[in-house]
């Protein structure tokens, strides 16, 4: 990963983490927009996506009230997406 932190970039409101999310854990990609996810790929997204929130909060000492907030909005943007294993 050349730069870790472009995701911290991205929009809650526009689909642009739900993209990024397809293509790194799809499975399957049966048509129509359609994807499976890969539960262990998207554990690991995820999981590497918090850690880089994290660095960069903690890195910059920015405060823990607006992490929560920025990892929050993460997450219901992952469920509203229906991300589900496959």
């Amino acid at each position: 990963m050349a730069w870790p932190y472009l995701a911290f970039f991205f929009n809650h409101v526009d689909d642009s983490i739900i993209i990024l999310g397809s293509c790194v854990c799809g499975s399957n990609y049966p048509g129509g927009g359609a994807v499976q996810i890969d539960a262990a790929k998207l554990k690991k997204w995820l999981l590497e996506g918090f850690s880089i929130i994290n660095e960069v909060f903690d890195k910059h000492g920015l405060p823990e009230s607006e992490k929560e907030i920025f990892t929050r909005g993460l997450q219901e943007v992952v469920e509203q997406a229906g991300f589900h294993p496959a």
